[in-house]
This record gives structure tokens, C-alpha cells and sequence, in this order.
């Protein structure tokens, strides 16, 4: 069966086994990140625990890749500002828009229900990755398993979905706040993967005499870590205000569960899934990137059984089943695809006995047209030679 992800397999530096470790660490960090916030908000307003986790954990990660990234590859004053406004972007759809939507669309929605409409970003990631430029071809079997996963989130979920009182009385506003959040989720994610670096852990360098293809000699780029802690920072400035809008301070009173939470949803939650996150995004198809939506809820309801005493009814066992199968199936798919072959280069009559020069590095050299991918035609060269 041949499913064609060109968009991501030619991809310079791309690891199949780096990827899947880090999509593996995203569905269970995330998926424990469920029990983590039912006990940090049970002292901590939601809107300032999320906001004061991201702003932790962006200054923490903005420390970490400043130290990671080498003295003659951190951005220089200027080039903050470029850093600021793509991760700045990317940030406030994915965590600042995103979750906040969340927070809200759970004031109206059981978790159960939440997490069924938060599946429905797989459908708008992959609708978008296959019809926006660069376009990912995505074949029918994709969409097949897609389908399958989603009937098994619904199986899983069954026994919540169907009891008595499971919908509140404004269950459209919570429905229109989680379309919102799957929306702004994949907007974010698509942002994340359209500027992305080639090897997707570190940036391009961003000297002005960096190329589009740089040499050998070129410096690695800066931490990736740079950039996710930007995102956070961003998406925690957000929604400070909403948050802390008739807070009343001193009626806050922290105790070790809470404060527990609330560390390891830094570290984990955010230190350590979000850049693994941000890396699978870079490197991995969008059908594969956003099966965290259906797998975080196998691993929320396996974490409440174990932890919460919370009860497994046969139908969730099955649904967990019919999801596992699924993701494994779309993810071995997708990391057995050859890179794709780059199209052969379609040159005007008059251009093809021409010589185009092309900017390599710092030194420029003297290449046949015919042999050159188009975007580095000069527009010099055809109105030279034709």
C-alpha cells in the first residue's frame, strides 16, 4: 500500500526512530497530564495555573536553549524580533487560544465529551496539511484509519457519553468552544511545521549570509528550545489577563499536591512533551502528529484507573484496543515511506543552454541550468539569455 508523505520524508536530517520516541513521550507525559491538573487546580484557578506554567516553563526552556545553542548561533537583537513574532504566532493558537478554549469548553462539557471533540484536530491537521501548500498527499487509507480511531475514542468514552446528566444544559457553547480550540490547535501546529528548519531539532542559522541551502560549513542554528520557550512565553501573556481579572490573591492557599502538580506540568508538561511535540510537528506527517488527541485519553483513563480507583468497563478496554491498533498502523505507514524524488526541473528553450550561478554558502559556482532545481533560476540569467 503505497501512502505518499513527500512532505515530510525528504526532509534533511529526519530520524524515523527520533520521531517516534518523541510522539510516544507526547502521548504519555500528555496523557498523565489529565490526573496532573485535577490536582493542581484544586488550589490554583485553571486560567493561572496554565498561565503561570507556561510562563515558568518558557523562561525555563528559554534558559535551556540559550545555553544549548552556541555563542556564533544565538540570534543577535534583530533577529529576536524575527523569532518573536513566527513563535509568537505559533504560540498563541496552539497554548494561549487553544487551552484557554479548553478551560472554557470544560465548564460546560465532561472530560469525556472534551476529549472527544479535542479528537476531532486529527480531521482539521490533516484536512489542512493535505490541501494547503506544500500540500501532503494523503491517500484514502489514512482517512480510513483516521475514522477507525475515532470510532474507538467514541467506544472508549461510550459509558460517560451515555449516563444520565452527562450533557449540561449549555452543551453548544461547549461544543462551539472546543471546535475553537481543534481550529486554533491546528492552525498552531500547521504554523509550527510550515517554518520549520530542515532536521527539526535546530533552526537555521540566521546570519544574514545564511543560504536556503547552506554548506557543510554552515553553523547547526539555535535550540529548538529557543523557540518553544518563546511559544510559551507568548501563550502565557495571553491569558494573564483573563487569568488574574478579579483574582483575589491572599484567598489563595497552596498545598504540597497542588504545588506538586503544578511542577511536574512544568517540567513534563511543558519542558519536556511541548519541544517533542514541536519536533514531531516539524518532522512527521500532520496525520501523525495529531494522534496525541487519541491516544492522551487511552493514557488519561488508564492513569484515573490506576491512581484515581476509577473503574474500566469493557467497552473502554475495546475502544482502547481499536485506537492502539490505529495509531500503530498509521504510524508504521507512515515512517516506511521513501523520500520522495524531487521533480526534474522545467527550463524555458532559450534558458536551457544557459549557466545560472547559484549561491552556495559563502562562494558562488557555475552550475548548467539544466541541472539546477528551479527556485534557483536567476531572473538575470532569462533575461540575459532569452
Amino acid at each position: 500500500m503505497n501512502l505518499p508523505m513527500v512532505a515530510w520524508s525528504a526532509r534533511a536530517g529526519f530520524k524515523p526512530n527520533a520521531a517516534l520516541l518523541a510522539l510516544w513521550t507526547v502521548y504519555l507525559v500528555w496523557g498523565t497530564t489529565f490526573a496532573a491538573i485535577h490536582w493542581a487546580i484544586q488550589d490554583i484557578p485553571p486560567g493561572l495555573m496554565a498561565s503561570s506554567r507556561f510562563l515558568a516553563a518558557g523562561l525555563g526552556m528559554l534558559l535551556v536553549g540559550w545555553l544549548a545553542t552556541s555563542a556564533g548561533d544565538r540570534p543577535t537583537r534583530s533577529q529576536w524580533l524575527k523569532l518573536l513574532m513566527r513563535n509568537g504566532a505559533i504560540g498563541f493558537f496552539l497554548f494561549g487560544l487553544g487551552n484557554t478554549m479548553s478551560g472554557y469548553g470544560l465548564q460546560y462539557l465532561p472530560t469525556g465529551m472534551g476529549s472527544v471533540f479535542t479528537a476531532t484536530a486529527m480531521f482539521w491537521m490533516t484536512g489542512m496539511g493535505a490541501s494547503l501548500p506544500p500540500r501532503e498527499p494523503t491517500s484514502p487509507a489514512v482517512w480510513t484509519l483516521l475514522v477507525v480511531g475515532f470510532t474507538g475514542l467514541l467506544l472508549m468514552l461510550s459509558p460517560q457519553l451515555l449516563r444520565p446528566g452527562a450533557v449540561h444544559p449549555d452543551f453548544w457553547l461547549g461544543v462551539a468552544c472546543f471546535n475553537v480550540m481543534a481550529l486554533s490547535w491546528s492552525v498552531g501546529s500547521l504554523l509550527a511545521k510550515r517554518w520549520a528548519p530542515q532536521g527539526g531539532m535546530r533552526d537555521a542559522p540566521l546570519s544574514a549570509n545564511s543560504s536556503a541551502t547552506p554548506s557543510a560549513k554552515s553553523s547547526a542554528g539555535h535550540s529548538i528550545f529557543l523557540d518553544v520557550g518563546l511559544q510559551n512565553l507568548v501563550a502565557s501573556l495571553s491569558v494573564w489577563p483573563v487569568a488574574t481579572a478579579g483574582l483575589n490573591w491572599h484567598a489563595l492557599h497552596l498545598h504540597l499536591p497542588s504545588v506538586a502538580a503544578w511542577l511536574y506540568l512544568v517540567l513534563f508538561g511543558s519542558m519536556v512533551a511541548t519541544p517533542c511535540y514541536i519536533y514531531v510537528v516539524r518532522t512527521m506527517p500532520m496525520a501523525v502528529s495529531g494522534s496525541f488527541a487519541y491516544v492522551t485519553p487511552l493514557v488519561s483513563v488508564f492513569v484515573g484507573t490506576t491512581l484515581l480507583g476509577e473503574t474500566l468497563s469493557w467497552p473502554m478496554a475495546m475502544g482502547m484496543g481499536v485506537i492502539l491498533a490505529s495509531v500503530v498502523y498509521l504510524q508504521r505507514y507512515a515512517t516506511t515511506q521513501p523520500a520522495a524524488k524531487p521533480k526534474a526541473a522545467t527550463l524555458p528553450a532559450c534558458l536551457a543552454p544557459c549557466v545560472a550561478t547559484a549561491a552556495v554558502g559563502p562562494a558562488a559556482v557555475s552550475t548548467p541550468a539544466s541541472n539546477l532545481p528551479a527556485p534557483l533560476y536567476t531572473v538575470a540569467a532569462q533575461e540575459d539569455c532569452c
